[in-house]
């Protein structure tokens, strides 16, 4: 029996390290990401955020024979989620409302020929098309 407790241990210890550096390097992208898309830089309390998760999974990879690790590991990557979660949201409705203000300027300078209205340019939004997907599949389903 301690052999093999032995041996899940050394398995649970790489998964933990491996774990440790994936995560390392997701926040390290999602921080470069964060950098790129945001005006003036990121602000404190994130950049405060991402070294807490650092320091957090440094003294992960240190402790890693505590099975405690793989519990801590799960939490730091839910909250990285809801943080992109968070910071994809930002970004969209950035760029919802740079291409709508774009839209608005192609709307009064393309006039169509036959009557005379601006031609919109508008892209329909995400959940509209997530609602048209879903009536398409029900229709199907029906069939």
């Amino acid at each position: 029996d301690s052999p093999r407790h032995g041996s899940t241990s050394r398995r649970m210890a790489k998964c933990v390290d491996r774990s440790c550096s994936i995560l390392f390097e997701l926040i390290g992208l999602v921080k470069v990401h964060h950098a790129k898309h945001r005006d003036g830089g990121i602000p404190a309390e994130v950049t405060y955020q991402y070294d807490a998760w650092r320091n957090r999974l440094r003294s992960l990879r240190a402790n890693r024979q505590d099975s405690a690790s793989v519990v801590s590991i799960a939490a730091i990557l839910r909250q990285i989620e809801e943080h992109v979660h968070e910071l994809f949201g930002l970004l969209n409705s950035k760029a919802k409302a740079d291409q709508y203000d774009d839209s608005e300027e192609d709307r009064m300078e393309s006039v169509d020929d036959d009557d005379g209205e601006g031609i919109s340019t508008v892209e329909p939004d995400e959940a509209n098309m997530d609602r048209i997907c879903a009536d398409q599949w029900r229709e199907a389903a029906r069939k």
